[in-house]
């Protein structure tokens, strides 16, 4: 026969068992949260006479703020359109405007050069 003192062993191990896989759970739950932006967070507070001195809307002060850290090469350019509130082309297009180079050193260069090869490649098994 199974006795009281057992089971109450076994209940509790099992909910220790339970609360540590919770636990790994939870974690693993908030680690995908910060990653993806849910919880990490910050507003950024400019004072009003700054706003009225530059004459410049919530978005133009986005963008500008997204343009320079992306010309600081602190930001990539997703990172950039991301922050001002608009999409890559969009941001590319205003790069543009203003006459701005976009990164682009040789790695990028050679991994563009990879890539089009792999595709010439994987087009040529296709056409055989």
């Amino acid at each position: 026969m199974i006795t009281d003192a057992f089971m109450g062993r076994r209940i509790k191990a099992g909910v220790k068992n339970l609360e540590r896989d919770l636990q790994v759970r939870l974690r693993a739950w908030l680690a995908w949260l910060v990653a993806f932006r849910y919880l990490s967070r910050m507003e950024l507070t400019v004072p009003d006479e700054l706003i009225q001195t530059t004459n410049l809307t919530q978005d133009q002060l986005r963008f500008d703020l997204a343009l320079g850290l992306y010309i600081d090469q602190r930001i990539t350019l997703g990172r950039g359109a991301e922050i001002a509130g608009i999409t890559k082309p969009v941001f590319l297009d205003e790069l543009g405007k203003r006459k701005l180079p976009i990164h682009y050193d040789a790695e990028d260069l050679q991994a563009d050069l990879e890539t089009i090869a792999a595709l010439q490649t994987k087009r040529a098994k296709q056409n055989l």
